[in-house]
Parts: C-alpha cells; structure tokens; sequence
C-alpha cells in the first residue's frame, strides 16, 4: 500500500451516487494527497470513479482529486460487486486488515455518513 503524505486524510463513504450533497460536500473540501475508501454501500460509486458516470468527470468531483481511492473488497462481493467489474487502476480492493492499517497510514480520518 502507497506511503500517505503528511496531513493527508483518508475519506470513508458509505453513502451511493444518490446522495448528491454528501458527494458535493466531500468534493469542495478534498486535498490532492488524499484517499477515499469505500464502504457499505459506497461501493455503488465505483461506476462513477471507473469513467461510467459523465456527471463526475464534468464536475470538480473527489474521484478526479482523490491520490487514493480503495474499495472494502467484502462489502463489494456482498453487493454482487466483483473486482474485475472495476475498469480503473485507481481502484485498489482492500480487506479489513488494510483498512485498519490505512487508519494507521493516514494522519486523519473522515467518515462521510
């Protein structure tokens, strides 16, 4: 797993595409050495983060400023969600172990609820 830069934050979503003031939100405050995890049901916007929604690339959203962005490979396979659906090398899958260790990594972490 990738070194954080100092006074990096990881970003957890667990919130869809849908939630479009969570995803506004996080979008305006984002740093470029930042990571986003998904979880739960955060694992919907992988299609957004893959290229397969044309409102994320018009706009300034996290998944085009995000250094990072990581996918909880369980909650993904409890949706139908298989690693190989992501077309993007920006997506890493993690186990819960990496998770923990991410917390670890970064300086802070921010839970978008």
């Amino acid at each position: 797993m990738p070194e954080a830069q100092p006074l990096a934050t990881l970003h957890t979503i667990n919130k869809t595409a849908t939630d479009e003031a969570l995803n506004k939100r996080l979008s305006s405050v984002i740093a470029e050495n930042d990571a986003v995890l998904l979880i739960e049901d955060g694992v919907y916007q992988m299609n957004m983060v893959s290229g397969g929604d044309s409102n994320a690339a018009s706009e300034k959203h996290w998944s085009l400023i995000a250094k990072h962005i990581y996918v909880l490979s369980d909650d993904a396979l409890a949706r139908g969600i298989e690693r190989q659906t992501s077309q993007s090398a920006r997506i890493s899958f993690i186990t819960y172990e990496e998770f923990v260790n991410l917390t670890f990594t970064y300086q802070k972490v921010v839970s978008w609820y």
